[in-house]
């Protein structure tokens, strides 16, 4: 019986995604080239359970002095999202886009990856630029007209 980690690396494999090793082995990274920027995708898979969380890093930390204009942004941007949401880690100046799916009820197949990784490249891609933007001193408001 294949584990949902087997078929992440199998759907990352398929798509020839390049696949880099991490410490932890419920931990998948890879790295992608969307229309408006490149980042790192992390995929965690729940250890005991068929839950699998993906997340894509946005390059570029956001500098202390604009933590508020970009925490604006983010959760403007969060309102509307039907899947999926940002986050902004605190401790590491992070933002990211994730994704999820409970595979509880679901055969192991490829497919099943579709809808969380893709969503979740086509949201990052989508918004690249503004967040961007926002991080380099533009305000919320410019970037919203």
């Amino acid at each position: 019986m294949f584990s949902l980690s087997d078929v992440a690396t199998a759907f990352l494999t398929y798509k020839e995604w390049p696949l880099f090793s991490t410490q932890d082995p419920n931990l998948l990274c890879t790295q992608f080239a969307g229309n408006n920027g490149t980042w790192n995708l992390f995929v965690q898979c729940h250890p005991e359970q068929p839950i699998m969380l993906v997340y894509s890093l946005f390059p570029l930390k956001c500098p202390l002095d604009r933590q508020d204009e970009v925490m604006i942004l983010l959760t403007r941007l969060n309102d509307g999202l039907l899947i999926g949401n940002f986050e902004y880690v605190y401790s590491h100046s992070e933002i990211r886009f994730k994704t999820s799916i409970n595979a509880t009820h679901m055969e192991m197949k490829l497919e099943i990856c579709d809808s969380p990784f893709y969503y979740n490249l086509l949201s990052m891609d989508r918004y690249f630029k503004i967040i961007e933007q926002c991080i380099e001193g533009k305000s919320v408001e410019e970037l919203l007209k």
